[in-house]
């Protein structure tokens, strides 16, 4: 949010994979693109708000804009920072296919939790990017593992992390 109130010529993208949860879906939604999107993109959005305040709401749709995944093949990120939640639920495949979007001043940002993936008969290529990053060296690719003491949603949540941890769950 700071780097993008320091350059005003800089877009976001917001973008999430769809996989249902548990193999749920909520069925058909109507409203146009952004709508659709919306909801699973409230986490972002909420983030995003909480730190930008008025600017977020001035800048949606201008230069703060949602991203269908499916449709990001050929775009061009010059400028443009892509945000991509949950991105446990990514395959190999569709790493690949963001990863080579990125151009000149542009920046993807993945976040996720490799251990609640719900791909099914599918690895998550979370991982996979993760050892590409150490194992080649990547400049200018880095990344963060949180544990459960970085947990700040509430206690209750750090208890059950390490519950699951525990659990191999």
């Amino acid at each position: 949010a700071n780097e993008y109130l320091r350059n005003p010529g800089m877009n976001i993208l917001l973008a999430r994979p769809y996989v249902p949860m548990g193999g749920r879906t909520v069925g058909f939604l109507s409203g146009d693109q952004n709508q659709k999107l919306e909801a699973f993109v409230a986490a972002q959005t909420s983030i995003l708000r909480k730190h930008l305040g008025k600017k977020f709401n001035a800048d949606f749709g201008l230069t703060i804009n949602l991203q269908l995944l499916e449709a990001i093949r050929g775009l061009d990120l010059k400028n443009t920072w892509l945000w991509v939640d949950e991105c446990q639920l990514l395959t190999k495949e569709e790493f690949k296919c963001i990863l080579t979007r990125v151009s000149e001043g542009g920046k993807v940002i993945f976040t996720g939790d490799p251990v609640q993936s719900d791909l099914r008969n599918e690895e998550s290529g979370l991982n996979w990017v993760c050892d590409m990053i150490e194992k080649h060296n990547i400049q200018g690719c880095d990344f963060v593992e949180f544990t459960d003491d970085d947990c700040v949603r509430s206690g209750v949540v750090r208890e059950w992390l390490r519950v699951f941890e525990q659990e191999g769950v």
